[in-house]
């Protein structure tokens, strides 16, 4: 009879399975969901004719629109012991949703994707509960690139050296990688609002370019003194009433009727020369939030552990024996 306990040793030891670490199981109980065999299927992958695509409508993927660990555009994914690969926003567990919702205990890998279009640019070892190391990696970047998902450019990134201390001088890192962060609650808002500045600055310049004619200058100069001598009429009304005392009433009379004056006199190139400056306004205001929404755009992080893939899945291969001896699985036991 085989001796299953001894072949899933060593298919932990080569790096061909993974298992959740014994923190990250006690701490899923009751703080994780764990996904039925029906739920599940809305976030399955396979790969056919070379291309990541979903198991329900059968459209290949791409992880543009994903977040995982507040990285944009990259998804969080795990491949399950039957071969099926799960992508899933990571939201740091605030929906209860980790790389072990989607397969329990077990896994075949775990990380981060980017996917374009069904290829696989980059598989980065990202994974709290799994801990990748370079082994399960070199399986798992081996498995994308014998499906045919792995675009001749992808790269294979790490959180740190995943070579130290095995006494194996690592292959020169790629050039790193540049991601965008997911912007914070507060940045959602301040981008939010500097749209909507945009959006309302824009509406009143084209609301305000439309006045400047002579004709609806003459109408805007009927409108304000037959608004203005309405409200001067009122407020001396309101002082006769108030018998003639000083008071708040009378400055505001007094106001108005200074209004009405410069209304009065107010001639063409005054008027014209006063819109003018208003849309210079706005449209400043609308470059302080457009730059504000570029700063936003651009808040980026940077891997720097960053190998190129082909050259990571030749430098483990040559060193598979050594690095086997020396790389222990995150939820080693020495029993094993």
């Amino acid at each position: 009879m085989p001796d299953y306990w001894k072949i899933m040793s060593d298919g932990f030891k080569d790096g061909k399975l993974l298992a959740i670490t014994l923190g990250n199981f006690n701490r899923d109980m009751g703080n994780t969901i764990r996904f039925s065999e029906t739920q599940v299927q809305r976030y399955a992958y396979r790969i056919a004719d070379g291309v990541v695509q979903s198991v329900t409508t059968g459209k290949p993927v791409s992880t543009h629109n994903y977040s995982s660990h507040d990285k944009a555009g990259i998804a969080a994914f795990v491949v399950g012991l039957d071969g099926t690969v799960y992508l899933f926003n990571h939201l740091n567990k605030t929906d209860q949703i980790a790389h072990s919702s989607f397969v329990g205990k077990f896994a075949k890998a775990a990380g981060e994707l980017i996917v374009v279009e069904g290829k696989i640019t980059l598989v980065h070892a990202h994974s709290g509960h799994f801990r990748p190391n370079a082994l399960n990696m070199y399986h798992a970047v081996k498995y994308f690139r014998d499906m045919g998902a792995l675009s001749p450019s992808a790269r294979v990134g790490f959180v740190s050296n995943p070579f130290a201390d095995t006494g194996v001088e690592p292959p020169p890192y790629a050039e790193s990688l540049p991601f965008q962060y997911v912007l914070d609650e507060e940045s959602k808002r301040t981008y939010a609002n500097s749209k909507q500045v945009i959006e309302e600055s824009s509406h009143k310049i084209t609301q305000l370019d439309l006045e400047t004619t002579l004709i609806r200058f003459q109408a805007h100069k009927e409108q304000t003194i037959k608004r203005l001598t309405e409200e001067v009429q009122a407020l001396a009304e309101k002082l006769k009433s108030e018998n003639g005392t000083r008071s708040t009433t009378e400055f505001e009379l007094e106001l108005k009727t200074y209004a009405l004056e410069d209304a009065n006199e107010l001639a063409f190139d005054a008027y014209l020369k006063e819109l003018k400056e208003t849309i210079r306004e706005l449209k400043t205001t609308i470059l302080q939030q457009q730059d504000l929404i570029e700063m936003l755009d651009i808040k980026t992080g940077t891997l720097r552990v960053v190998f190129d893939a082909l050259v990571f899945l030749g430098f483990v291969g040559e060193n598979f024996v050594t690095l086997r001896g020396k790389i222990k699985p995150a939820f080693f036991d020495a029993s094993l």
